[in-house]
Order: structure tokens, then C-alpha cells, then sequence
């Protein structure tokens, strides 16, 4: 009886450290978070425009938000939001609003990069319940759902940077518009720009095989670009429910990135600037890592996969950007910035980062500790019946 009571103890009392042991590990992670995202806003201005690369911060600062309940942090935001007054570009004249003209164009209103602060601007308004305060965005969506085009998705990231708009509108008056627009940009972008072969997305048309290939003769796909893709479906995916007609085709493409995707990572942990093809362009890469960190375990948290079919790839992924791309002087480093990587003898510094960066860190993080504090993990499939 004696020896049961102390094997009883014994096993209880490892359990208790375990759990002890896991809950120190996540306040770690807290502190880093909040470490980031403070240190980055005594480097990036208040008042700062609000096209995408500001945006991807200021969503990850949301997020730090939702998880930390900081208001102080949050001001950071809120004092950004009034600066560009809830508006992408500065341009209120629709007769003159283009979307392909140069990406930092003001009258390029309705490209996919400046609509990435309406995402923001959504969320906000929700926390200080001031839907008044997104009317405007809501005129620049419509003026540009009623344009006789759907060509707005013409490269790999717009689908992060505008697809959650929509959802998230649609979640506020459930119009089904939102989604029909959605759906019909969305097909034009997946037309062109989707390899069937491996489920990934090229950059732009100028990358698609076999007019583009890297020098080994692969395919090239864009480790950020299809991060943004592969978060875009996960954040879509989360927003809307499967009865959505459209909620399958989103899905299968997202279960079938997540399947490449565990493929090809590097034992390093991280995935290569060139998908598949690693030894074209060189060095760590981060952002497309924490992009993939986000998206699966947001993809684990919302029931779309199964834990245990990616734990592992999680694991080394974020070992990798946590205990290596992050500096001591609380900064993600490791980030390939080149738009297009024509030189393939860059290599990505422990010691640079930028704005968006600093945001998909954040993102993926606060995610993670979701991931990690989860007791009871859906069961759902992550394969096709």
C-alpha cells in the first residue's frame, strides 16, 4: 500500500513539474513578444504611412494585444490609425483610384497593399466599438467590387494582404458579396499564378516554370510569398464556417501547402528562399518561416489539422526563429528582403530586420502560444475523405 501511495505521489508530482515546467516556458515567450513589439515601437514612427509593411506590424501588434491585453502597446496603434485616418492612401478622388500603377503610388487606392491596414482598422474599431469609423474603408472595398474587373490579385501576396478584409467584413453584416468578390479574385490569382504539380504558388507570372527557372532547373517558388498565401488561407479559414460554398476549395489548397510545405523544410528548421530548391540563393530565411509557424499552428487551433501530423515540423521551425533568428537586442533577423532575388549571392543578416518582419514574428508567436496552451486539441482530419 505504501509503495503504491508513493508511486502515486511520484507520478503526480512529475506531472505537476511538467506543467509547471510548460507554463514557464510560455510566459518566456510572452516576455519575448512583449520585448519585441516594444522595442520595435521606439524604432518604427508613430506617424508613418500605412502601406503594407507598416500594416503587417501593426496587425501583429493587434494580435500582441488580443493575447497580453496591453492598452499600452495598443496605443502604439491607435495613434497610427489616426494618422492615416483609417484610410490606406491619402487619395480621395475614385475617378483617379488605380491598383497597378507603382505599389507606393497614392492613387493606387485600390491595390492589395494598402488594403492591408484596413485589417487593422477592422479589428480596432471592434475593440473601441467604433464601427462608425470604418465607413470609409467600407467605400473603397465597394468602389472596388463594383469596378468590371477582378484582376486586384495579380501576385502572390495580395491574398494576405486583402483576402481577411473581406471575411472580416463579412463577418460584421454576413453580406454575401464579400465572399463572391472574394472568390472571383481569388480565381483569377489561383488561374494563373498555382502549380498543380506541387501546390504552391509562384510569385508573378514572370516566375511561372518554364519560363522562370533557377539554375538546377526547378521550379521557383517564393518562401515569403506562399507564407503569405498559406497564413492567408488559414486566417480565411478560421473566419468563415465550412457551410461557405467556396470554404472546400480554400481548404484543399491550403491542406495540400501544408503537405509540401512539411516536405521541403530544411533540417535547419526553416524553409529556403527558393522552396525546392535549396542551394539556390543561400542563408537562413525567417520570415517565410514564421509565416508557416502561423499558419499551421493556426490551422491546429481552428481544427483544420492534426497536430500530431505537424508537431514536429512546428518544433523545428520555431527552435529556428525563436532561439536563432531573434537577437539579443529583440529583433528578428535572418529576413531575405529582396522582393525579387535576382542576386543569388545575398545572404540574409542576423542583424537587419524590418517592420514586417517584426509583425510576422509577432503573428506567429502570439499563435503559437495558442498552439502550445491548447489542452484539448480538435479532431479533425487534415486529409481529404
Amino acid at each position: 500500500m505504501k509503495n503504491l501511495i508513493l508511486t502515486t505521489f511520484l507520478a503526480i508530482s512529475f506531472v505537476v513539474q511538467i506543467f509547471a515546467q510548460k507554463n514557464n516556458y510560455i510566459n518566456e515567450i510572452k516576455s519575448t513578444i512583449y520585448k519585441v513589439d516594444s522595442t520595435w515601437q521606439t524604432i518604427i514612427p508613430k506617424k508613418s504611412n500605412a502601406f503594407w509593411d507598416k500594416a503587417v506590424f501593426h496587425m501583429g501588434n493587434i494580435a500582441v494585444y488580443d493575447l497580453l491585453q496591453d492598452t499600452n502597446l495598443l496605443s502604439f496603434t491607435k495613434e497610427w490609425t489616426k494618422h492615416n485616418v483609417w484610410r490606406g492612401t491619402s487619395c480621395t478622388y475614385p475617378a483617379i483610384w488605380e491598383w497597378q500603377k507603382m505599389t507606393n503610388n497614392q492613387i493606387n487606392v485600390l491595390n492589395a497593399n494598402y488594403m492591408t491596414c484596413f485589417q487593422v482598422y477592422i479589428d480596432l474599431s471592434k475593440i473601441e466599438n467604433t464601427p462608425e469609423k470604418i465607413k470609409y474603408l467600407k467605400y473603397v472595398i465597394k468602389n472596388q467590387m463594383e469596378r468590371n474587373d477582378v484582376s486586384f490579385w495579380y501576385w502572390t501576396d495580395a491574398l494576405f494582404m486583402e483576402m481577411p478584409v473581406l471575411t472580416k467584413l463579412w463577418n460584421l453584416d454576413h453580406n454575401p458579396i464579400y465572399l463572391d468578390k472574394m472568390f472571383q479574385y481569388f480565381t483569377y490569382m489561383d488561374n494563373k499564378l498555382y502549380d498543380q504539380e506541387y501546390g504552391l504558388y509562384y510569385r508573378d507570372e514572370k516566375y511561372i516554370s518554364p519560363r522562370f527557372q533557377t539554375p538546377n532547373k526547378l521550379k521557383d517558388f517564393w518562401s515569403r510569398g506562399n507564407g503569405w498565401v498559406f497564413s492567408a488561407f488559414a486566417m480565411v479559414l478560421s473566419d468563415i464556417p465550412d457551410t461557405c460554398k467556396h470554404y472546400q476549395t480554400y481548404k484543399e489548397r491550403y491542406i495540400k501547402m501544408a503537405q509540401t510545405l512539411k516536405k521541403f523544410q530544411t533540417p535547419g528548421g526553416w524553409w529556403n528562399n527558393s522552396i525546392i530548391d535549396t542551394s539556390y540563393t543561400s542563408g537562413m530565411e525567417s520570415t517565410g518561416t514564421a509565416l508557416n509557424i502561423y499558419a499551421l499552428c493556426k490551422g491546429i487551433n481552428s481544427g483544420l489539422l492534426k497536430n500530431k501530423n505537424y508537431k514536429k515540423t512546428i518544433k523545428k521551425a520555431w527552435d529556428f526563429v525563436y532561439n536563432q533568428a531573434i537577437t539579443d537586442n529583440n529583433k528578428m533577423g535572418y529576413i531575405f528582403d529582396l522582393p525579387e532575388w535576382k542576386d543569388i549571392k545575398y545572404v540574409p543578416r542576423h542583424d537587419y530586420s524590418r517592420d514586417y518582419a517584426t509583425g510576422i514574428f509577432l503573428l506567429a508567436a502570439t499563435e503559437y502560444v495558442k498552439y502550445r496552451s491548447q489542452s484539448n486539441k480538435k479532431k479533425h482530419p487534415d486529409t481529404k475523405k
